[in-house]
């Protein structure tokens, strides 16, 4: 069967090249692709070839809370969303153009890098980190002598 559909992504932006017809099936195909790519061009550019194993156990909550992220994109004609960056769906609900297609693809990846900063702030920079990092950063002389003047 012929595919009718391709992609292309540069600098995390997609262009669509359409060739005829596309299923639900095709767009969930192209969305799998597109992900493997993005996700092989991040870790190359890490100077990685695949994603280590996480170590402590705030990276093991990220892996953790990752795999059940849902991010969603859409546009006028298709929605996209993923679980997990594993679990795709893809629902047609207009008319689809390379316009719409490129449209969802970019919301979802705008959506998931979002989330994925979001998660790392809640892990890596809880409250009680935040104040430990507080209380070792030096104290200026300014603030010793103001806070000598109150005591």
């Amino acid at each position: 069967m012929a595919v009718n559909v391709d992609a292309t992504l540069v600098d995390d932006t997609v262009k669509v090249t359409l060739r005829g017809a596309v299923s639900q099936r095709d767009l969930e195909g192209l969305a799998r692709t597109l992900w493997a790519r993005r996700t092989k061009a991040f870790l190359r550019q890490a100077g990685l070839t695949h994603e280590p194993p996480p170590q402590g156990w705030r990276a093991e909550a990220y892996v953790r809370r990752r795999a059940r992220m849902v991010a969603c994109g859409q546009s006028s004609g298709i929605r996209i969303q993923v679980r997990g960056m594993r679990a795709w769906n893809v629902t047609i609900i207009g008319p689809v153009t390379e316009a719409v297609i490129e449209e969802a693809a970019n919301n979802l990846i705008r959506d998931q890098r979002e989330k994925v900063a979001a998660l790392k702030r809640t892990i890596w920079q809880s409250p009680g980190d935040l104040a430990a990092r507080r209380r070792a950063q030096p104290r200026t002389a300014s603030a010793q002598g103001h806070n000598a003047g109150q005591r």
